[in-house]
């Protein structure tokens, strides 16, 4: 979700189909986690066995908020190696957008953690947030 209406556009097609009652459930990496934490280490190994060799490389365009995580990757395969190269783009948005781009869905936040195991709320220099939402009325998205 590159740009802001691919968000709400996401949002929407949720809840359009979305049971009564169901609850959408999701978790964004923050704007900070891709901007400064993602940024912390120019390259790292993510995991090195005997089988299989990947290297993480992140970057981060702050005119466009936009994160690419370059992953290189070598898998044995019987007697020799494969080379395999990725690339992710991710575009930090900030609480208030997310928020903003549930309410046009007329999806109703419940919940909003930024540790699941303490039930924490979002923090400036969190990573993650986990949302719990369900479909609204007009009138419930008014209060």
């Amino acid at each position: 979700m590159l740009e802001y209406e691919d968000l709400e556009r996401t949002f929407a097609n949720v809840a359009e189909v979305l049971n009564p009652g169901g609850l959408f459930i999701f978790d964004m990496n923050t704007r900070y986690a891709l901007s400064v934490g993602w940024q912390r280490h120019p390259a790292y190994v993510e995991q090195d066995t005997e089988d299989l060799f990947e290297v993480h490389r992140p970057s981060y365009d702050y005119e466009q908020d936009i994160a690419t995580l370059r992953i290189t990757g070598f898998i044995k395969e019987e007697e020799r190696c494969c080379r395999i190269d990725e690339e992710h783009r991710e575009r930090g948005y900030t609480l208030v957008e997310m928020r903003e781009a549930l309410k046009r869905a007329e999806l109703l936040e419940l919940a909003c953690w930024e540790n699941l195991r303490e039930m924490s709320g979002p923090k400036p220099d969190g990573y993650r947030v986990l949302f719990v939402a369900r479909g609204g009325s007009a009138e419930e998205m008014r209060r």
